[in-house]
């Protein structure tokens, strides 16, 4: 498998916890199955808050990070 990770900038981006300053990381995986993509969205304070997945099926899934009442 080969994987590559590049931080692209530092932005801030509007979430569920409000506006948080996040470095976003653009991630490629290739393997003998196929590629795949991933652009993660990470404040120091409270870690990855979003990931943005590119699937092998070309499919897409988001996952964020959410507040609890």
């Amino acid at each position: 498998n080969n994987y590559q990770y590049e931080i692209k900038k530092k932005k801030k981006i509007l979430t569920k916890l409000g506006k948080l300053e996040c470095y976003i990381i653009h991630s490629k995986a290739k393997s003998r199955i196929g590629e795949t993509e991933l652009i993660s969205y990470f404040n120091p304070k409270f870690g990855f808050v979003k990931l943005e997945y590119k699937n092998i099926d070309g499919t897409k899934t988001v996952l964020e990070l959410e507040t609890v009442e």
